[in-house]
């Protein structure tokens, strides 16, 4: 065979070509017959460019294949981008905070402090209590033994404990009246012997029965249900607002009446009443926001809350560090370190906290009930009436309009995620969506294998009755492609939006979490600052980003393979289905044992053969492959977008293409004609291969239908398999001139030596 070099010549000459090659023809060759030559050469030829269009459809897939997993290299490229740039501002963020770590430790060193002067405290309450007991023991003694100057210390030390006493009853009564100059006397009494802690406690009930009054105004005022999330986004809301108006009433109480303890204070009141308030406020929450039963209206209430909540926070925040930036007084009293403001914003967020805690299991629950709302697990009703193309169509609509609008929900749950907990439940997030979507996918699998059910028996009766699936039933049958191919697309599209998410998110929250105590109003600060597991587990999902086999839905891409698999064997079925009815019969029609007149040559019959019906209805059927599955292909695109419209102009606001470019259909129409093509064609050479018996005359019968066959194949664009191209250069010759053909053949190795061998046996002669 010559270079491929000399065919991409300029000025290439296919006559001069083929005469040079008849010129040097061997001369073992030179004897044969120059038309057995030509045959052998183009069949030579053939089978050389079947070859490099093998090869060239090898490379392509290749290509095709690597296209995906350079599309995922750049998103993580860019994730890896933002990380870096994510980090570098982590870096910057714990410079500046280096003081306010040194600044807690103080604040530890001082809360140590605080308790030790408690204790000792307590310690001389104890110690004074023990010793008036004693006193009152000894008094009598002590009077009887005439000791004056004893008698003395112990009438004063009696006195100055009932004092202590009678103060204590005294501010008690005062804070819930008007005197702030008794209350500020009472206090540096108290204070005076180390006593704050009493104050700090009488002060904190006194106001906590305010709270309590305004705890059940509020609630008896609110006009929905306490299972209404409605009512929650009102009430709650309410409630902190006229709250704070208190807090900062009490704040300006203290810094007039007790200036020296005013933050430490104000401080303890607000964390007495969340603790005081928080359980009720959890069991109001508890209804309207159950896990099980979560919608996505809910989530929506609850991420509203979060931000009532949070608005509340920075405002009692912003009043406490106002308080701490005040001058003390000169000579303050003794006092304790003031309460951290972190624990106190723990207390205000516990309440919401706790639902962000199982948000995974809500957002479960909503995913499965929209999936379900989608995709029943019933197929459509029909009427006993719908013929197989109408309930084909509709069971194909149904999976597109299911897949289109899965992956519309998938998004928005993410969106959802990150509006509630900052993307924090990520990791929770990915993995409700992988089994949902598994889910998903794997009742509409079930969808797929009970229409080819129902498609086998209709194909079992119609084969028996001579007939066929419909023109229509095939056209709705093809549009499960494109239901496939978006399948596959929405995944990796979703698969790249969760994987650039993360890259991005999770450096974010490292740098939040160094952050510490500088946003302690932020609810995502505190999170994450007391649960390392969470940080700690979405940092593992960050790492496995790096990895070249790393899937964030493995579930849901196994089941998409899976689908995939068996709607193309049922668009196979259904197409090849007219194919097989024709080729059914083959091997037993009578004219492959005819006999005929043989020409002078002997090696040729003496009258031109015509194809038989058979093989023409399946070529003239295949012709119209391409007006069949290009269009419907091309229409199926647009009538499920036109279905579901809504969901198509959200995803074109947000810039991207739901519906599968016109070249991708275009291609997916192109593919799946060669292999319909390619399949009739092994199809057909496995029926020829069944022939039992071959005369010479049935030989040239069966080169002309192969040879119309291939034409076919040819016109179509399609290269002929060398099973076929060896029964159409073999098929007509007989006896002798077959078995030195066939050496011949075998010996250059460029036919198909079962093919060689098959007709042998049909012939009766040895190859």
């Amino acid at each position: 065979m010559a270079e491929l070099a000399e065919f991409t010549e300029e000025g290439f000459c296919a006559s001069d070509w083929i005469n040079q090659s008849i010129h040097q023809r061997p001369e073992s060759a030179s004897e044969e017959p120059l038309e057995r030559f030509l045959a052998e050469l183009e069949m030579r030829l053939q089978l050389s460019a079947e070859e490099i269009e093998a090869s060239l459809q090898d490379s392509s897939l290749q290509a095709m294949r690597r296209i995906p997993f350079a599309v995922q290299e750049i998103y993580r490229l860019q994730g890896d981008i933002q990380g870096m740039q994510d980090q570098v501002s982590a870096l910057a963020t714990g410079v500046r905070t280096d003081a306010s770590f040194a600044s807690e430790s103080v604040t530890s060193l001082a809360e140590l402090d605080r308790v030790k002067i408690n204790m000792e405290s307590a310690r001389n309450t104890l110690t004074e209590a023990t010793e008036l007991s004693g006193l009152f023991i000894k008094v009598e003694e002590v009077f009887e033994a005439g000791d004056l100057p004893r008698v003395a210390e112990i009438l004063s030390s009696m006195r100055r404990s009932l004092s202590l006493g009678l103060i204590e009853g005294s501010l008690e009564d005062a804070l819930s009246g008007q005197d702030e100059g008794l209350i500020q006397k009472l206090c540096s009494l108290l204070l005076a012997v180390g006593r704050y802690h009493t104050v700090e406690q009488l002060y904190c009930a006194s106001r906590l029965q305010t709270v309590h009054s305004l705890w059940e105004e509020v609630s008896s005022s609110s006009h929905g249900a306490e299972g209404d999330e409605g009512d929650m986004l009102n009430w709650l809301p309410q409630f902190y607002g006229r709250l704070l108006l208190v807090l900062e009433q009490e704040a300006a109480w203290c810094v007039r009446v007790l200036p020296s303890h005013q933050h430490q204070l104000t401080a303890s009141l607000a964390a007495a009443v969340f603790e005081k308030v928080g359980k009720g406020t959890s069991n109001r929450l508890a209804a309207p926001f159950a896990p099980r039963s979560a919608t996505a209206t809910s989530i929506a209430s609850l991420t509203a809350l979060l931000r009532d909540v949070s608005s509340m926070g920075r405002s009692l925040a912003e009043l406490l560090e106002d308080l701490s930036l005040q001058p003390l007084p000169a000579a303050p009293s003794p006092s304790s370190p003031p309460l951290e403001r972190q624990a106190v914003m723990r207390l205000l967020f516990s309440p919401v906290e706790e639902k962000i805690a199982v948000y995974g299991t809500m957002e479960q629950s909503l995913l499965h009930t929209e999936m379900l709302h989608l995709l029943p697990d019933d197929p459509p009703a029909t009427s006993p009436d719908t013929d197989g193309a109408e309930a084909t169509d509709a069971t194909v609509r149904m999976l597109a309009a299911a897949s289109k609008a899965s992956f519309q929900s998938l998004k928005t749950s993410l969106d959802r995620c990150l509006a509630l907990t900052g993307g924090s439940e990520l990791l929770e997030l990915v993995r409700a969506v992988d089994l949902e979507l598994t889910t998903l996918i794997s009742r509409m699998q079930s969808h797929v294998n009970a229409l080819r059910q129902r498609q086998a028996r209709a194909l079992s009766a119609d084969s028996s009755a001579g007939g066929g699936l419909t023109e229509e039933e095939i056209g709705s049958t093809l549009r499960l492609l494109l239901v496939a191919a978006e399948l596959s697309d929405g995944l990796n599209k979703l698969e790249a939006q969760f994987r650039t998410t993360i890259s991005i998110t999770v450096p974010k929250l490292e740098a939040i979490a160094q952050g510490g105590s500088t946003a302690s109003a932020d609810p995502l600060a505190l999170r994450l600052a007391g649960n390392d597991k969470c940080l700690q587990r979405l940092q593992r999902l960050f790492a496995s980003l790096q990895e070249t086999r790393f899937m964030a839905f493995p579930g849901a891409a196994s089941q998409v393979d899976g689908f995939t698999r068996d709607a193309h064997a049922m668009v196979n079925d259904a197409i090849l289905s007219k194919v097989k009815l024709h080729l059914d019969g083959l091997p037993d029609l009578t004219e492959w044992r005819k006999a005929g007149a043989v020409g002078p040559s002997g090696s040729l019959p003496s009258f031109n053969a015509y194809p038989l019906p058979y093989v023409t209805a399946v070529g003239e059927y295949l012709m119209t492959m391409p007006q069949q599955v290009s269009p419907t292909v091309r229409d199926s695109s647009g009538r499920v977008s036109d279905d579901h419209a809504t969901a198509v102009l959200m995803t074109e606001e947000e810039g991207e293409e739901e519906a599968p470019a016109e070249s991708d259909a275009e291609e997916l129409a192109a593919e799946w004609l060669d292999k319909v093509v390619s399949g009739a064609a092994a199809m057909y050479s496995d029926q020829a291969l069944k022939i039992p018996e071959l005369s010479h005359s049935g030989g040239a019968q069966l080169a002309a239908d192969v040879e119309y066959f291939c034409n076919v194949m040819s016109a179509l664009q399609v290269m002929p398999p060398a099973s076929l191209l060896t029964f159409q250069l073999f098929a007509a010759f007989e006896g002798g001139a077959f078995a030195e053909a066939a050496h011949a053949a075998k010996a250059e190795g460029g036919a198909d030596a079962g093919v060689l061998e098959a007709l042998a046996l049909m012939k009766k002669v040895s190859s």
